[in-house]
């Protein structure tokens, strides 16, 4: 798999496969899975609208199982513009967000759709890796200052 950033741009997409076939550093007929990261706290265009139109025209471009390879979806976020504001920062929002993702994935021409990874469902306050949320992670968290205590959150359950 060839994995990208912002998988709701089409025109980053569109642009990088394309050339990187004109360079001849690379066949589609290589490439097995193509990998996009779809996040909503990078960027407010990074809507489900988005992300549908550019995987779809992806899939008919260059006919090649797709994949959203990274997304998360904070459970806590403060002061923070999020793409899609009707979901909101909480465990529903991020079954809610990951169940979103799915529809379209399901939905790509000719089956191309092949899967979602949540990508780390373990961070807390991951602000140094680019995310200004507070808190993506899928259980919630105690410290005693020796020992950790985690519990599931219902988001954990968000792919059954």
């Amino acid at each position: 798999m060839i994995h990208i950033d912002n998988g709701w741009d089409w025109s980053l997409q569109q642009s990088w496969w394309d050339n990187i076939q004109v360079q001849g550093a690379l066949t589609l007929d290589k490439v097995d899975y193509i990998g996009v990261s779809f996040y909503p706290f990078y960027d407010t265009r990074a809507t489900l609208a988005n992300l549908k139109t550019t995987l779809t025209n992806m899939a008919n471009r260059y006919g090649r199982p797709l994949i959203v390879a990274e997304t998360d979806y904070p459970a806590v976020c403060s002061g923070v513009s999020l793409s899609e504001p009707s979901i909101p920062a909480s465990s529903a929002g991020q079954t809610q967000w990951v169940q979103k993702i799915a529809q379209v994935v399901c939905g790509l021409p000719g089956g191309l759709g092949k899967g979602i990874f949540y990508w780390e469902p373990t961070w807390l306050t991951n602000s140094g890796l680019g995310s200004a949320c507070q808190d993506s992670t899928l259980f919630t968290a105690t410290w005693n200052g020796i020992v950790p205590t985690a519990r599931p959150r219902d988001s954990i359950n968000m792919f059954k």
